[in-house]
C-alpha cells in the first residue's frame, strides 16, 4: 500500500483537534496528523496535514470530507502527496465545461484556471466548491475586497478556493501567486520564536491525541487538567501568531 498525505482546508482558527483526528481515524489507520498555521493572501490560515498508510481509501475520503460541515465551515481535501495530476477524460472534460458555464466564464484564462483545479485538486474538491459558490450567489454573493461591486460567479469560486488549495500546487495553478525572492525573505522572524511554536505545536499535538485517548477509553481521570493545559498552549499560540504574523 502506498502512504497518501491528504491537505485540509478551510478550518477555524482554532479546530477541535481530537474531533478532526477522530473523524479521519474512522476511515482507516493514521500515520501522521500536523495542524499548522500559515499567512497566505494577506491573511492567516489554519490547515491539516494527514497521513494516512491506506491510499485505497483515497476515493472515500475526498468524497466525503470536501463540502463536509465541521464547526460552521465546509472543509475542502486535497491529496497533495503522491500528487498525481487527474487525467482529462471525458468525465473530467464534461466538470470543467459544467464549471465554466454555471461560474459564466467565457475568457480563455479562467478557463484554464478552473481546468487546472478540476487536474490538481481533483472532480470532488471542485464540485463541492461550485456548490457552495452557487449557494452564495442564491444569498446575494460577495462583494470586492473594497466593498464597490459585486464580485462575478467565477469570482467567488476562485476567491473561495486559492486559500483551500496546499500553496505550493496554488503556484501550480495561478503562477502569478508566485512571490518574489525579496518578498520571501522580507521581515524575518525570530529562531526563538519559532522554536517556540514549534514547541507548543508539539505540546498540542500531544495534549490532543492524550485526550482523544481517554476520551476513546473513557478514562476521564485528570481529563479536567488536560484541558486546561490545552487550552493554555492554544493561547501562548495564538498570541505568538499576534506578534509574529509571518509564524
Amino acid at each position: 500500500m502506498m502512504v497518501s498525505t491528504y491537505f485540509v482546508a478551510n478550518l477555524t482558527d482554532s479546530p477541535d483537534i481530537e474531533q478532526l483526528y477522530q473523524l479521519f481515524h474512522g476511515f482507516g489507520a493514521i500515520q501522521q496528523f500536523k495542524l499548522i498555521h500559515k499567512k497566505l493572501y494577506q491573511r492567516n490560515w489554519t490547515y491539516a496535514f494527514v497521513k494516512m498508510p491506506d491510499d485505497s481509501l483515497k476515493p472515500s475520503l475526498l468524497r466525503h470530507f470536501n463540502g463536509y460541515e465541521f464547526q460552521g465551515r465546509r472543509l475542502a481535501l486535497s491529496c497533495i502527496k503522491p500528487l498525481v495530476p487527474l487525467e482529462l477524460t471525458p468525465e473530467s472534460q464534461q466538470l470543467i465545461d459544467r464549471l465554466g458555464t454555471h461560474l459564466r466564464e467565457t475568457e480563455k484564462t479562467p478557463l484554464k484556471y478552473l481546468e487546472q483545479i478540476v487536474i490538481w485538486c481533483g472532480a470532488d474538491f471542485a464540485n463541492a466548491l461550485l456548490e457552495e459558490t452557487l449557494q452564495m450567489e442564491m444569498s446575494g454573493g460577495l462583494l470586492t475586497l473594497d466593498r464597490s461591486r459585486r464580485r462575478t460567479p467565477g469570482g467567488v469560486f476562485f476567491y473561495l478556493a486559492k486559500p483551500r488549495i496546499y500553496w505550493l500546487v496554488a503556484e501550480k495553478i495561478f503562477p502569478q501567486l508566485k512571490a518574489p525572492e525579496s518578498e520571501k525573505k522580507a521581515n524575518p522572524v525570530p529562531r526563538e520564536a519559532y522554536e517556540a511554536i514549534t514547541r507548543l505545536r508539539h505540546s498540542e499535538q500531544v495534549l490532543a491525541a492524550q485526550l482523544y485517548e481517554m476520551q476513546n477509553t473513557r478514562n476521564t481521570a485528570g481529563m479536567f487538567s488536560l484541558t486546561k493545559q490545552l487550552a493554555d498552549i492554544k493561547q501562548k499560540i495564538a498570541q505568538l501568531r499576534r506578534d509574529y504574523p509571518d509564524l
